[in-house]
C-alpha cells in the first residue's frame, strides 16, 4: 500500500468535531493528512472552543480542510448534523480532535473492505489507548482493561442479529471514533438524533441495522483512542454522565419495539415463552428479557415499555 491517485467519486470526507482541543487538535489534523489516501476533504466543526483550538486549524494551510465554527455550543449531535449536511465525499469517515488516526493506512483499508463487501456500508475498526500526551496506555491495566474488552465483543459479534443482541443487553460495542461509512446510509436514514449528546452513535448503529444495513468491524487498530486527566472525555464516569447514558440508553432501546415477532426470535433465540406467542406482545417480551436487571436504564427501559403498551390497549 502506498500514496494512490483516486478517481473523483473516490472523494473521503473526514469529519473532527473539537472542542477546546488545543493541546491535540495539530496531531490529529496530522493523521488524516499523513494516510495514503490522499483524496480526502476534512471538515473541521468547532463547537465555540474558548482556547486557541481554531487558531490552530487555520494555521494547518491545507486547503483541503474546511474549518466551520459554530455560534453557540450545542453539542456533538449538532456538530455531526452541520458536517453531514455539507460532506460532499462518497465516504465519510468520523474523529474526535483530540484523537488521532493510528495508522496512514486507516481510510485505505476500511474503503477497500467496504468496496469488497457490497453487503457492508458501515465498519468500524478496533483501537488502541493513549494519555494525555500520546503515549500508549497499557491494554492489560484498567480502566484500559475494560474498555477494550468491550470492543472485543463488538468484534466477535458481527452478524447482524448478534449484533443488535450484544446492543439490546450489553449496551454500545463498537467504538465510535473508528467510523468510516458509505454516505448513502446518511442519505437514506437521516442524520444522527440531536437530542442525544453521549448515544447518538449507539442509536444511528441500531437504527441502521434493524432496517438491513451491514455494519462490520476489522480488527485493524486504526485509531488512537485518548483517555484525558481529570475525567475530561465526555464518556467518563461522572455522575453527569452516568445519569445521561441511563436516559439515552432506555430511549434508544425503543427502537426494538418496531421489530416483528419473527425478528424477535432471531435476535433473543435465548428468551423463553411463557405462554402463547403473539406478534403485539414483542414489546412486553423486550422488557421481559430486563426483569431480573438492576441496572437503572433497564428499569426505565420496562417502564417506558409497559406504559407505551398500556396506552396502546388498556386491557393489555
Amino acid at each position: 500500500m502506498g500514496k494512490q491517485n483516486h478517481k473523483v467519486e473516490d472523494l473521503i470526507t473526514v469529519s473532527v468535531v473539537t472542542y477546546n482541543h488545543a493541546p491535540y487538535i495539530k496531531e490529529c489534523i496530522d493523521s488524516i493528512l499523513g494516510q495514503t489516501w490522499q483524496n480526502l476533504e476534512i471538515l473541521v466543526v468547532d463547537d465555540c472552543s474558548t482556547d486557541e483550538t481554531v487558531d490552530l486549524v487555520k494555521s494547518c494551510g491545507d486547503p483541503r480542510i474546511n474549518l466551520i465554527t459554530k455560534k453557540k455550543n450545542r453539542g456533538v449531535s449538532d456538530s455531526t448534523d452541520i458536517y453531514l449536511r455539507q460532506a460532499a465525499g462518497r465516504y465519510i469517515a468520523t474523529m474526535c480532535g483530540d484523537d488521532r488516526m493510528a495508522t496512514p493506512f486507516k481510510i485505505e483499508k476500511q474503503v477497500e473492505f467496504l468496496k469488497r463487501n457490497e453487503w457492508c456500508s458501515v465498519v468500524f475498526s478496533d483501537i488502541e489507548l493513549i494519555d494525555e500526551h500520546g503515549v500508549l496506555l497499557d491494554p492489560q491495566k484498567s480502566p484500559a482493561k475494560q474498555i477494550l474488552q468491550v470492543f472485543e465483543s463488538g468484534r466477535e459479534n458481527q452478524e447482524p442479529k448478534q449484533l443488535l443482541n450484544t446492543f439490546f443487553l450489553k449496551g454500545n460495542v463498537l467504538a465510535g471514533p473508528t467510523m468510516l461509512a458509505d454516505m448513502k446510509v446518511f442519505h437514506q436514514f437521516g442524520s444522527f438524533d440531536r437530542r442525544y449528546l453521549q448515544l447518538q452513535d449507539f442509536d444511528m448503529s441500531i437504527r441502521l441495522l434493524i432496517n438491513g444495513v451491514g455494519i462490520a468491524v476489522i480488527p485493524e487498530k486504526t485509531v488512537s483512542y485518548r483517555i484525558r486527566d481529570n475525567q475530561m472525555n465526555l464518556s467518563a464516569l461522572t455522575t453527569e454522565s452516568v445519569n445521561r447514558q441511563v436516559y439515552e440508553r432506555a430511549r434508544i432501546l425503543e427502537q426494538y419495539w418496531k421489530i416483528s415477532l419473527q425478528q424477535f426470535k432471531a435476535i433473543f433465540p435465548e428468551y423463553v415463552f411463557s405462554g402463547e406467542e403473539n406478534e403485539l406482545l414483542v414489546p412486553y417480551y423486550l422488557q421481559d428479557m430486563f426483569s431480573k436487571s438492576h441496572e437503572m436504564f433497564a428499569k426505565l427501559f420496562r417502564v417506558n415499555t409497559l406504559y407505551y403498551l398500556y396506552g396502546k390497549s388498556p386491557e393489555m
